[in-house]
């Protein structure tokens, strides 16, 4: 956009720079998502229950990272469109919290997962 002398309005560059650079992390996140999904589907299905443990928190805790990745490329992209300091103050403020709750998600579901796993490997020496 240019201003009446002619010249590019730089907040309207700076504007489809940062938009420009979040769809291209997008899609090398996207790229690295899927290579890192389809990695965790070759593991061999037939294993051991310590084997299926692990693939169940490897992959919940890629389906975790990808929910905060998209919650980050969001953030962006509405930092790009706050109209002043404070909204975008707002706009962080509620992303710390909801990624606060996220990992909190996280750590107890893992922590469950972990329990588990111990209590299977242990089993055998139950009597």
């Amino acid at each position: 956009m240019a201003d009446e002398n002619g010249a590019d309005d730089p907040t309207e560059t700076v504007r489809a720079a940062a938009e420009k650079t979040v769809e291209q992390a997008r899609k090398a996140f996207d790229d690295m998502m899927g290579l890192a999904q389809r990695t965790v589907s070759n593991f061999e299905n037939n294993g051991s229950q310590m084997r299926g443990h692990v693939r169940d928190m490897t992959r919940e805790t890629l389906d975790f990272a990808g929910a905060s990745a998209e919650a980050a490329f969001a953030l962006v992209e509405r930092l790009t469109r706050a109209r002043n300091p404070e909204e975008a103050v707002q706009l962080q403020k509620a992303f710390l919290e909801a990624q606060m709750e996220r990992l909190g998600r996280q750590a107890r579901s893992l922590g469950d997962q972990t329990i588990r796993a111990a209590q299977d490997i242990t089993k055998p020496f139950d009597r």
